[in-house]
């Protein structure tokens, strides 16, 4: 196994975060939170607890 520096191992980790970063940024629309889509939202929202 090949052991890697600890600034080495940031850096690739700051890659990866990097990649994902511009990932979501480039198709934001596939990762829409799904609460934000729901149409009965307001109506359970104001629904009472019993």
């Amino acid at each position: 196994m090949k052991k890697t520096t600890a600034p080495a191992h940031r850096e690739r980790q700051n890659q990866i975060t990097d990649d994902l970063i511009d990932r979501i940024a480039a198709h934001p629309e596939d990762y829409d939170m799904a609460a934000n889509k729901d149409p009965n939202a307001r109506l359970e929202a104001e629904t009472p607890d019993e």
